[in-house]
């Protein structure tokens, strides 16, 4: 008994024993909870007299009675609303230790479903108001991970329309701007977690666009700006490549130790531990692809958002880096959305200025803004700024460089600005001097030989192709609809056996994949260890391969499309040579009526087409160092929402070194490499030096009388002219 008692006034001191004794066993110490409890209160007393005050122990106290409250609900039932009362009374007065302990007590009451959530936001929405980085920071973090964790099982839309609705009314607030702006980034942080994803929440954040505080500003312009999810799905896709082929070769490897060693139970253990990691990845591949849209795809109103938006920007007295955010902003929905904000176009042209700073960005927002819809008379004077500013004698090679690259653009989004006069100015830089000026003017030449090639001169138009000679210029606000895609007659036209084999690929593959999902034995997905050498051998084969799955597309496949992803262009062209136009567009209309495309037919076509533009048009001399010049004109007609600002600033050649950069080379050359020295070195370190060496080290003015003893050698030109003059002088001494 005695041995009982110390031992429990023992736990009292230690508060985390306690607390694990009492979740195993809640009813034998109710008595320690209580001891507890009352000391809580006592501190919560003085706490409200003195909030200033600190208790070392308070902390540990508060997270104690926090995991342990659940146990004793009806002894304990006061504890949420004491902490809640004490945070909105004395919410700033609150030592910074004492309130973030009371935080981090809620949020454990909320992890076990003590608290919930809605209750909870008002409070720490306040909270941030507060003068502590600190606990802003938890707030957020753990609002974030609070919601995430909702949402992982099974979407309550119905808890989620009223935290989003709490999420809106925060950030509509203007006069909490600390508020407005964490609820912006909670906001921004579930978006890109893939849990608040729906059109009401990027319209709520576009508004934030349009406020008058900076930081708000900037988080939402980041936002739209930010990276795109094409970026973020490439870079998930390879690194589940990663995972896959790590998880395949630890396989294989663990599979040979086991069948030349012995086999223990640690080594079956941890066979089954790489089995298991294999089907993991394995089953997330099988998992249905997913295409999120960027987020300006899902704004309700893009017009009027747009002309908000250029209204706050002519307005506004913010820094110029916000400024260049907000243009940005514009001319991205102006391009993505095809919009007519005539007004944007010379409010850009007035920065269009060589000594303006990121005057590169600039010029990329002016081409980003253009599609086909612009009236060309609108966008004249930008085309005319950039010629006149950048495309000029008077300027360096790299302002002529970036003119010619950002009319380039330009034109790629919007031919008709460009005039034949112009053009036949900006045709002349092919033979400049600087190799940078002509592969910009090249790539402009060869851009207009596919979209207009009537404004170029005979000797600039390249051979005729057959994508040139159906070419007709379009006017403006034309469009042009064929019944059929383009290139589509480079694939094979199916049969009736064809077809019918297909159906037969469908339902076998419909039967495996069955098979495949209601077979969970470990045996299917690897052989015992005591197997057979041939069973182990092909098991590795399956595991090692990359494309072990049979795709549907890939069993129906016509002679073409089964080659490489690398498809010959020239031989595309010599199979549509000798094609018939009028056979060439009965054959591709039919196949673009007849079936699905498939991947690879896709990419055929897309092979086809540039072959037609691109290869035809070369002439026979185009060489090697003419790459550069296609892989631009590639660039640009494969252009999308955004012009990369890559594509301005493209410079090909490296310029003259200054002697800042030369010796900066020079000096990381050095870096790493063995002492200079002489390639005969001294047999003996500590040796003396010679004379000879010794002079090296000594001024010129020292040892210059000594260079005139030695006579210089005669080379024996020298001894031939020496000889020849001086026959000459004693035959003319003869003849006197």
């Amino acid at each position: 008994m005695k041995m009982a008692t110390k031992t429990k006034s023992k736990l009292v001191l230690n508060l985390p024993q306690l607390q694990n004794c009492i979740k195993r066993d809640p009813s034998t110490y109710e008595e320690e909870f209580r001891v507890q409890l009352r000391h809580y209160e006592s501190v919560l007393q003085i706490l409200m007299f003195n909030p200033a005050y600190f208790d070392r122990d308070f902390e540990s106290l508060v997270m104690f009675l926090a995991h342990t409250v659940p146990c004793y609900k009806k002894q304990s039932k006061e504890f949420p609303e004491q902490l809640i009362n004490l945070l909105k009374n004395y919410s700033t007065g609150l030592h910074r230790s004492s309130r973030l302990a009371c935080c981090k007590a809620l949020m454990v009451l909320r992890s076990k479903s003590f608290i919930e959530l809605n209750y909870l936001l008002p409070l720490f929405f306040e909270l941030s108001r507060c003068q502590d980085k600190a606990l802003r920071s938890y707030i957020r973090q753990n609002i974030i991970s609070d919601i995430k964790n909702m949402n992982k099982r099974s979407r309550n839309d119905k808890v989620n329309k009223e935290l989003q609705k709490f999420m809106y009314t925060a950030l509509a607030n203007d006069q909490q701007e600390i508020a407005a702006k964490m609820s912006l980034e909670i906001m921004i942080e579930l978006y890109k977690k893939n849990i608040w994803r729906d059109k009401d929440l990027v319209n709520q954040i576009a508004s934030a666009c349009l406020s008058r505080s900076s930081k708000i500003l900037s988080t939402a312009l980041q936002f739209f700006l930010g990276t795109d999810d094409a970026d973020i799905q490439d870079k998930d896709s390879s690194d589940d490549e990663e995972d896959r082929r790590d998880a395949l070769n630890h396989l294989k490897d663990t599979l040979l130790a086991n069948r030349f060693n012995k086999s223990t139970r640690k080594r079956q253990k941890l066979l089954d531990k790489v089995k298991k990691t294999v089907r993991t990845v394995q089953n997330k591949e099988k998992k249905v692809e997913t295409f999120n849209f960027s987020a300006l795809h899902l704004i309700n109103d893009p017009q009027s958002f747009a002309e908000k938006l250029f209204a706050c920007l002519e307005s506004t007295g913010e820094k110029f880096e916000l400024r260049l955010m907000m243009m940005n902003l514009i001319s991205r929905l102006i391009g993505l959305h095809e919009l007519l904000l005539l007004d944007f176009y010379p409010f850009i042209t007035r920065y269009i200025q060589p000594h303006q700073s990121d005057v590169t960005k600039i010029l990329q927002f002016a081409a980003q803004s253009a599609h086909k819809n612009v009236p060309p008379n609108e966008l004249e004077p930008v085309l005319r700024a950039i010629t006149n500013n950048f495309v000029s004698e008077k300027n360096s090679t790299e302002a002529i460089t970036v003119g010619i690259n950002s009319i380039r653009e330009l034109c790629a989004r919007n031919p008709l600005v460009m005039n034949e006069d112009l053009l036949q100015d900006l045709v002349q830089y092919q033979k400049y001097k600087n190799k940078n000026v002509s592969i910009a003017a090249k790539s402009l030449v060869y851009l207009f030989r596919i979209k207009n090639p009537d404004l170029l001169t005979r000797k600039d138009r390249g051979k005729p192709t057959m994508a040139t000679v159906e070419l007709r210029a379009p006017q403006y606000g034309q469009n042009q609809a064929v019944p059929y895609i383009a290139g589509a007659e480079a694939l094979e036209e199916t049969t009736s056996r064809d077809r019918s084999s297909l159906k037969r690929t469908y339902s076998m593959m419909s039967l495996d994949m069955d098979v495949d999902h209601n077979d969970d034995d470990d045996d299917n997905m690897s052989i015992s260890v005591h197997g057979s050498e041939s069973d182990e051998s092909n098991l590795l084969d399956d595991y090692d391969e990359e494309d072990s799955e049979i795709d549907e597309e890939d069993e129906y496949e016509s002679s073409a499309g089964n080659e490489d992803e690398g498809i010959d262009e020239q031989r595309l062209m010599d199979q549509l040579n000798g094609m018939n136009p009028e056979e060439a567009k009965r054959r591709a209309e039919h196949i673009s009526t007849e079936r699905i495309l498939t991947t690879k037919e896709i990419k055929r076509v897309k092979a086809t087409q540039m072959a037609k533009q691109l290869v035809a048009a070369q002439p026979k001399r185009l060489t090697r160092k003419d790459e550069t010049t296609r892989e631009v004109l590639q660039e640009t007609l494969s252009a999308g929402e955004r012009v990369r600002l890559e594509d301005i600033e493209r410079i090909y050649k490296k310029p003259k070194h200054n002697k800042e950069s030369r010796l900066a080379t020079v000096l990381d050359g050095r870096e790493g490499r063995e002492k200079y020295g002489s390639k005969k070195p001294k047999l003996n370190e500590k040796a003396s030096s010679s004379n000879r060496d010794k002079n090296r080290n000594k001024a010129f003015g020292m040892i210059k009388h000594k260079l005139k003893r030695h006579k210089k050698r005669k080379t024996f030109r020298e001894k031939q002219v020496e000889l020849k003059q001086k026959l000459l002088n004693t035959e003319r001494s003869k003849r006197k």
